[in-house]
């Protein structure tokens, strides 16, 4: 939570989406947040323990909370490109949304090698990763497909957002 806000002072709770649940003899202090939204809850909680009557601090702990969405489908660009043998063409691949931000990978279809690739976050609220791709094509090159992927923890460890550009 941001600056000094407080969740709850005891076992009052000040937000209705939070809830303290308290086992002081074991020393365990838990939180529990419902109705969780990035805005709110994407942050860096603080855990206090203060003595009665004195307000002494006794203990503190820190812990940073990931609120996980999905990033958008890849969007290429540009979708048609047109390559020239010999004559350089970046290609990129961008994601919007996503926490924590997605990873975005490109490939060449039948390697499971990434290729290099330049990739940035950007946008208003850092939200948008690109990755772009520079290819000099060759002789070899023609009819090759290449894909592009998005991945963040939000989904399943298998499942991954992909696009290709039409043809190259």
């Amino acid at each position: 939570m941001a600056g000094s806000d407080n969740a709850a002072i005891q076992d009052t709770a000040l937000d209705s989406d939070y809830r303290v649940e308290r086992t002081p003899s074991l020393g365990s202090y838990d939180l529990h947040i419902t109705n969780t939204t990035h805005k709110r809850d994407n942050a860096e909680f603080k855990c206090m323990l203060k003595e009665a009557g004195t307000g002494k601090l006794l203990h503190t702990s820190k812990i940073s909370i990931t609120v996980l969405i999905k990033p958008s489908p890849p969007k290429i660009t540009p979708r048609s490109p047109t390559a020239t043998e010999g004559l350089a063409i970046n290609i990129t691949c961008s994601s919007s949304g996503g926490s924590p931000p997605p990873e975005v990978s490109w490939f060449r279809e039948g390697s499971s090698d990434e290729l290099e690739a330049t990739v940035l976050q950007e946008g208003s609220n850092m939200d948008l990763r690109t990755s772009t791709i520079s290819i000099v094509p060759a002789k070899e090159d023609d009819g090759a497909i290449f894909r592009c992927t998005v991945w963040n923890r939000a989904m399943g460890q298998r499942q991954k957002l992909e696009a290709k550009p039409d043809c190259m």
